[in-house]
């Protein structure tokens, strides 16, 4: 890494990328091209900001080039996630505890010592245990099924990135401590519209042009599918506020 002491944060939606972009002054460009690479300073420490893209593919692809280009002596994975307990409500945030996916619990775990000083910086965020699937869990019935298979009862969230970043940087052979922290963004209860669940491109990720022509055919899901955006947004604004909440902490 250009700094030695940078920490790498990391993000799948531009969205969230960019909330953290619009506080880490002064900022550089260092790498162009499909996965463009900054660097800056947030809340007083020096940081570097990148996005994989969502989905599994994206993030595995994503960490394993900026593992080997970068080498980060540590690392951060940050953005939304759906809740899959009752407990987290829209706009919380919640640190990893463990992290898995459908094989397992990631080796090793986020660090303990970091997530606990990363707590302390947000009284009202919360511990939780993280799953990560290949596709998007938006019916609550989805959810729940992912709740009894994996929450084990403790406060838990889903995404589609943090597992596959983790073993992507281990499998990279980084030993480098790292956090994962996400925002709620839709509850245990919730139901994503469909259009959104179902719209998967081929690498996994979000199709944003088949939400949109689909919503056109569907004028009734625009005002909900705005109302997500907006939700989103303020989501990874406040996600920002606390990755430089955390950094003027010393993280």
């Amino acid at each position: 890494m250009s700094a030695p002491e940078a920490i790498l944060i990391v993000t799948a939606l531009p969205e969230e990328l960019e909330a953290v972009l619009d506080r880490a002054k002064p900022l550089r460009r260092i790498a162009a091209g499909s996965r463009p690479i900054w660097e800056g300073m947030l809340g007083g420490h020096p940081v570097v900001l990148a996005r994989t893209g969502v989905g599994e593919r994206n993030a595995r692809e994503g960490m394993t080039e900026l593992t080997t280009r970068l080498a980060p002596a540590r690392w951060i994975g940050a953005g939304l996630a759906g809740a899959l307990s009752p407990e987290p409500e829209p706009g919380e945030l919640v640190i990893a505890s463990t992290v898995a996916d459908g094989a397992g619990y990631v080796m090793p775990p986020p660090d303990s010592g970091w997530a606990e000083r990363a707590l302390a910086c947000a009284p009202a965020a919360r511990s939780a245990r993280f799953f990560s699937t290949t596709r998007i869990a938006g019916k609550a019935a989805e959810k729940a099924a992912l709740r009894a298979l994996h929450g084990g009862g403790a406060v838990a969230a889903v995404d589609m990135e943090s597992a596959a970043w983790a073993r992507a940087a281990a499998a990279a052979g980084s030993s480098a401590p790292y956090l994962l922290v996400r925002v709620i963004s839709d509850a245990a209860s919730e139901e994503l519209p469909e259009i959104v669940a179902s719209a998967v491109a081929a690498d996994g990720g979000i199709d944003r042009g088949r939400v949109v022509r689909r919503a056109l055919l569907r004028p009734g899901a625009v005002g909900k599918l705005l109302a997500l955006r907006r939700r989103a947004q303020l989501s990874a604004r406040r996600l920002a506020e606390f990755l430089e909440r955390c950094a003027a902490a010393g993280f």
